[in-house]
């Protein structure tokens, strides 16, 4: 699935609905309006009655996104998402263009799994990542659900 969200309005409604059922689960959202996003997931999430979790992946240590070699647990800043199952969590992952490589690579990964690895998302999580429009490698996930939100001038 591919959607465009032409307006402000028009992304929040497709928020507030889809996160509301939760379907689908993970979503790579294509944008230039890091505010304007940030708000909509939030009010969406509140209205859904779930938390809301978002990370700046530029910031995150390599190690703490996804599962270690020598350690298979959740990483400290995801752990309520999948202890506290009640509810559900809206996830949103952003910075991805400033991110390291590795980063990068573990987001598409929890993105792809649904989870860190053998640990499955509870089943009202909706996870979203944020990505620029020069961001080509996301494009490799085919199997995951995609929407443009673009501010024009």
């Amino acid at each position: 699935m591919s959607v465009e969200l032409k307006n402000e309005e028009e992304a929040k409604k497709f928020f507030e609905k889809t996160v509301k059922v939760c379907s689908p689960k993970g979503l790579v959202l294509n944008h230039n309006q890091r505010k304007t996003v940030m708000k909509i997931l939030k009010e969406a999430a509140e209205k859904a009655g779930r938390k809301f979790i978002e990370m700046d992946l530029s910031v995150i240590q390599e190690e703490k996104i996804g599962t270690t070699i020598f350690e298979d647990e959740v990483p400290g800043w995801l752990k309520n998402a999948f202890e506290n199952e009640k509810g559900g969590y809206v996830v949103y992952l952003r910075e991805f263009h400033f991110a390291s490589d590795r980063v990068k690579n573990d987001a598409m990964n929890l993105m792809i799994d649904k989870g860190v690895g053998d640990k499955k998302f509870p089943p009202d999580t909706f996870v979203v990542l944020g990505v620029m429009d020069v961001d080509d490698m996301p494009s490799a996930l085919s199997n995951v659900h995609t929407a443009k939100f673009y501010r024009t001038r």
